[in-house]
């Protein structure tokens, strides 16, 4: 089905609505991809306002995002890991020491 008797059919029953569909990827060229339309009517001029993104570019877009995140986290929690390890270390030998410093005698085996 055409792509703008498509999104019409949508203004006309439900207002608003998305529409998915093959589109070239490039003017004149023969690659395609899904294309997701959102479109919503402005009834008291009788028209209607659509838009439509490419759903690759989205989730390159997610892909992104989702590294930079997960960078910003990484970046944050390696020196709190870090940091952890070495006060759980430093605590661990001061208990590990702390019975024969605390002893004013030596213990008789």
């Amino acid at each position: 089905m055409p792509v703008i008797p498509a999104l019409i059919g949508i203004v006309k029953t439900r207002g608003e609505g998305t529409y998915a569909y093959d589109w070239p990827r490039t003017v004149g060229g023969t690659e395609t991809a899904v294309k997701l339309a959102y479109v919503k009517g402005f009834e008291p001029w009788r028209i209607f306002i659509g838009t439509g993104v490419f759903i690759d570019d989205l989730w390159t877009a997610f892909l992104s995002q989702l590294w930079t995140l997960l960078g910003v986290i990484a970046g944050l929690a390696l020196p709190a890991i870090v940091l952890l390890a070495l006060v759980g270390h430093n605590i661990s030998t001061t208990i590990a020491r702390w019975p024969t410093a605390c002893m004013p005698w030596p213990m008789a085996t």
